[in-house]
């Protein structure tokens, strides 16, 4: 009985870690992106949503375009093509911060 109990409390452990580093990840590419990202393609660029997966090896990210102006809206593929182009810094920085 001893050994469920280590178990169930492992799981909700990490039910609760799992939420709280996808918080903590997306606060500090939003942070990376504000403050250390100078590409105009970027501007107004904020990460939605991060979703980690079970063992915390990948994440997916959601980035999004808060403007007023409405030609940004049309510059959706400018905002990817910016995101693929500094994928490579954001993903550096990241793990820099996060040791």
């Amino acid at each position: 009985m001893g050994k469920h109990r280590a178990r169930d409390s492992e799981h909700r452990s990490a039910g609760v870690r799992g939420p709280r580093l996808e918080q903590l990840f997306r606060e500090e590419l939003n942070s990376i992106i504000d403050c250390e990202m100078t590409d105009p393609r970027l501007e107004g660029t904020r990460v939605n949503f991060v979703e980690l997966s079970r063992d915390g090896s990948r994440a997916r990210v959601w980035f999004a375009v808060a403007s007023d102006n409405p030609d940004v809206s049309a510059s959706a593929g400018e905002l990817g093509s910016g995101i693929r182009a500094r994928l490579r810094v954001l993903r550096r920085r990241l793990c820099e911060h996060c040791r």
